[in-house]
Formats: structure tokens, C-alpha cells, sequence
């Protein structure tokens, strides 16, 4: 993320000019200053961290049921976001998955989870193949995370096949 290094750089720079300043003004400054920054980094580091866990998935005339939790494994609480449910020819959302459908989640706190469960439908017009259902916590980056690396869970399923 852009953000990350332009407050690194910010940090690094403060540090650096009150280094200077104590060579002029003593250690205490420098004592102070250094527990001010070290204060600084660690609120910016705090953030929420969305993952779904416990996916169920059940597949039933044309349609898709999902049931799972969103756990919020961050240090601060998560405001109001999305579960998304998509399509995709492999485990990865990206650009060319097609979206299903969005799940609201209320606001999780600090190392709480929040239930969801929907009935999604899928298209008829899904070419026959394997494919993937990828549920992801915050699909519309709603929420300042640690990581959006880990917001998805997936279960593979094929498409077309007879029973």
C-alpha cells in the first residue's frame, strides 16, 4: 500500500531531525521524542484483520447457500462492510471473477466474529468446468486491515457435470 512508506518516511524523517536537536538540546528531548514516536508507529500499526472461517457451502437447485463467520483477528474494531461472493476459474479474486452478490456485516470488534449465511443464485449459463466460489470478507475494502491477503476463503465445484 502507498500509504505504509510515505508514514515510514515521515517517521524516519521526524527521527532524524530531532537526532539532530539533541545533539543541541540533551538526551531528555531525545528520550521524549523517541517514546512519542514509538507511540505514533504503534497506533498507525493497529488496524482490523477480516477472515472468513467456517465456510459451508451446499449447492441446491440453481442456486448456492453459504454459511460461515467473519473474525476480525486485528487489535481494533472493524466498521460495517461486505462479504462478496464470486465465481472464478481459480482460488484468486480478481478482476475478471464475476460477482454474485454482497453480504452485509455489522461492525465486529477487536477479536469477535460475526455470522452470515445467504442463498445465492448462480447462472444457468455457466459454461461446464471447475470452478471455484470464493467468499471474501470486506469485498469492497470498506475496512483499514493488516492484511487483505487473507479475506478469502474458497470451495472448488464443477459446473455442468452429471450426477
Amino acid at each position: 500500500m502507498l500509504s505504509a512508506p510515505s508514514r515510514t518516511l515521515r517517521l524516519l524523517c521526524a527521527t532524524g531531525a530531532l537526532a539532530a536537536a539533541t545533539a543541541a538540546g540533551g538526551p531528555l528531548l531525545a528520550q521524549s521524542a523517541s517514546a512519542a514516536t514509538s507511540k505514533k508507529a504503534n497506533r498507525s500499526a493497529a488496524k482490523a484483520d477480516l477472515v472468513v472461517r467456517d465456510l459451508g457451502v451446499g449447492f441446491l437447485d440453481g442456486a448456492v447457500r453459504i454459511d460461515g463467520r467473519v473474525v476480525n483477528a486485528g487489535s481494533l474494531a472493524a466498521g460495517k462492510s461486505a462479504v462478496s461472493v464470486a465465481v472464478s476459474t481459480d482460488a484468486v479474486l480478481d478482476a475478471s471473477d464475476e460477482l454474485l452478490q454482497d453480504v452485509l456485516v455489522s461492525k465486529i470488534g477487536a477479536g469477535a466474529s460475526r455470522a452470515f449465511g445467504a442463498r445465492v443464485p448462480l447462472s444457468d449459463q455457466l459454461p461446464a468446468g471447475t470452478y471455484y466460489l470464493l467468499v471474501c470478507a470486506d469485498g469492497g475494502l470498506a475496512v483499514r486491515e493488516t492484511s487483505e491477503a487473507n479475506n478469502c476463503a474458497s470451495q472448488q465445484f464443477v459446473a455442468g457435470a452429471e450426477d
